[in-house]
Protein backbone atom coordinates (compact mmCIF):
# COMPACT_ATOMS: atom_id res chain seq x y z
CA UNK A 1 0.00 0.00 0.00
CA UNK A 2 2.65 2.55 1.03
CA UNK A 3 5.87 3.08 -0.79
CA UNK A 4 8.71 1.64 1.26
CA UNK A 5 11.42 3.90 -0.12
CA UNK A 6 13.70 4.54 2.81
CA UNK A 7 16.23 7.25 3.57
CA UNK A 8 19.63 6.84 5.24
CA UNK A 9 18.07 6.25 8.69
CA UNK A 10 15.86 3.46 7.42
CA UNK A 11 12.62 5.43 7.77
CA UNK A 12 9.97 5.46 5.02
CA UNK A 13 10.00 8.51 2.77
CA UNK A 14 6.71 10.26 3.68
CA UNK A 15 6.84 12.35 0.48
CA UNK A 16 6.19 9.24 -1.63
CA UNK A 17 2.91 8.27 0.06
CA UNK A 18 -0.13 7.84 -2.24
CA UNK A 19 -2.19 11.00 -2.58
CA UNK A 20 0.47 13.18 -0.99
CA UNK A 21 1.82 15.98 -3.13
CA UNK A 22 5.02 17.32 -1.65
CA UNK A 23 5.67 20.91 -2.69
CA UNK A 24 7.99 22.01 0.09
CA UNK A 25 11.54 23.24 -0.03
CA UNK A 26 14.36 22.87 2.43
CA UNK A 27 14.55 26.05 4.49
CA UNK A 28 17.71 28.13 4.56
CA UNK A 29 18.05 30.12 7.74
CA UNK A 30 19.69 33.55 7.74
CA UNK A 31 21.21 35.23 10.80
CA UNK A 32 19.24 38.31 11.81
CA UNK A 33 20.81 41.54 13.04
CA UNK A 34 17.72 43.02 14.69
CA UNK A 35 17.25 41.73 18.25
CA UNK A 36 13.48 41.26 17.82
CA UNK A 37 14.10 38.88 14.89
CA UNK A 38 16.98 36.84 16.39
CA UNK A 39 16.14 33.26 17.31
CA UNK A 40 12.82 33.29 15.44
CA UNK A 41 12.92 30.47 12.87
CA UNK A 42 9.94 31.90 11.00
CA UNK A 43 11.78 35.16 10.32
CA UNK A 44 15.18 33.50 9.85
CA UNK A 45 13.72 31.29 7.07
CA UNK A 46 12.70 34.35 5.03
CA UNK A 47 14.96 35.81 2.36
CA UNK A 48 17.51 38.38 3.55
CA UNK A 49 16.36 41.98 3.71
CA UNK A 50 16.98 43.55 0.31
CA UNK A 51 18.32 47.01 -0.42
CA UNK A 52 16.28 49.28 -2.71
CA UNK A 53 18.61 48.60 -5.66
CA UNK A 54 18.17 44.84 -5.23
CA UNK A 55 14.38 45.17 -5.02
CA UNK A 56 14.34 47.24 -8.20
CA UNK A 57 16.44 44.65 -10.00
CA UNK A 58 14.13 41.82 -8.84
CA UNK A 59 10.95 43.65 -9.89
CA UNK A 60 12.20 44.94 -13.25
CA UNK A 61 11.04 43.13 -16.38
CA UNK A 62 11.96 44.18 -19.90
CA UNK A 63 10.90 41.76 -22.65
CA UNK A 64 13.46 43.24 -25.03
CA UNK A 65 13.16 44.09 -28.68
CA UNK A 66 14.77 42.81 -31.84
CA UNK A 67 14.24 44.32 -35.30
CA UNK A 68 13.60 40.88 -36.80
CA UNK A 69 10.39 40.60 -34.74
CA UNK A 70 8.74 42.78 -37.42
CA UNK A 71 9.17 39.94 -39.91
CA UNK A 72 7.55 37.29 -37.75
CA UNK A 73 4.07 35.87 -38.40
CA UNK A 74 1.16 37.89 -36.96
CA UNK A 75 0.21 35.18 -34.45
CA UNK A 76 3.75 35.23 -33.02
CA UNK A 77 3.81 39.03 -32.89
CA UNK A 78 0.55 38.95 -30.93
CA UNK A 79 2.35 36.95 -28.24
CA UNK A 80 5.18 39.47 -28.26
CA UNK A 81 2.62 42.20 -27.57
CA UNK A 82 1.15 40.16 -24.73
CA UNK A 83 4.66 39.71 -23.32
CA UNK A 84 5.27 43.46 -23.61
CA UNK A 85 2.25 44.06 -21.35
CA UNK A 86 4.27 42.51 -18.52
CA UNK A 87 6.91 45.26 -18.82
CA UNK A 88 7.66 46.92 -15.50
CA UNK A 89 10.12 49.62 -14.58
CA UNK A 90 9.96 49.88 -10.77
CA UNK A 91 9.15 53.33 -9.44
CA UNK A 92 9.72 54.65 -5.94
CA UNK A 93 6.22 53.61 -4.87
CA UNK A 94 6.95 50.01 -5.95
CA UNK A 95 10.09 49.99 -3.83
CA UNK A 96 8.29 51.51 -0.83
CA UNK A 97 5.47 48.98 -1.12
CA UNK A 98 7.94 46.07 -1.31
CA UNK A 99 9.74 47.27 1.82
CA UNK A 100 6.46 47.85 3.65
CA UNK A 101 5.20 44.34 2.84
CA UNK A 102 8.52 42.83 3.91
CA UNK A 103 8.35 44.73 7.20
CA UNK A 104 4.76 43.69 7.82
CA UNK A 105 5.55 40.05 7.13
CA UNK A 106 8.55 40.01 9.46
CA UNK A 107 6.85 41.92 12.26
CA UNK A 108 3.83 39.62 11.99
CA UNK A 109 6.10 36.64 12.67
CA UNK A 110 7.58 38.20 15.83
CA UNK A 111 4.53 37.34 17.94
CA UNK A 112 4.30 33.88 16.37
CA UNK A 113 7.79 32.75 17.38
CA UNK A 114 7.49 29.04 18.25
CA UNK A 115 10.56 29.36 20.53
CA UNK A 116 10.06 32.56 22.50
CA UNK A 117 12.83 33.63 24.84
CA UNK A 118 12.22 34.00 28.56
CA UNK A 119 12.30 37.76 28.16
CA UNK A 120 9.59 37.64 25.51
CA UNK A 121 7.50 35.29 27.64
CA UNK A 122 7.89 37.58 30.67
CA UNK A 123 6.79 40.59 28.62
CA UNK A 124 3.75 38.71 27.33
CA UNK A 125 2.78 37.61 30.85
CA UNK A 126 3.10 41.16 32.18
CA UNK A 127 0.98 42.45 29.29
CA UNK A 128 -1.70 39.87 30.05
CA UNK A 129 -1.68 40.89 33.73
CA UNK A 130 -2.10 44.54 32.79
CA UNK A 131 -4.96 43.75 30.46
CA UNK A 132 -6.94 41.86 33.10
Amino acid sequence: MYSRKEDEQGEPDWRDQPGFRYRGVIARYHKQQLPCYKGNPLVEALHPMYKEEEIGHLLRYDPGYDEQYRQWAPELRLHLILDALRFIEPLSNHLSLAQLLDGLLRSGYVGRNPFPTLTTAAIMVSCLRCAS
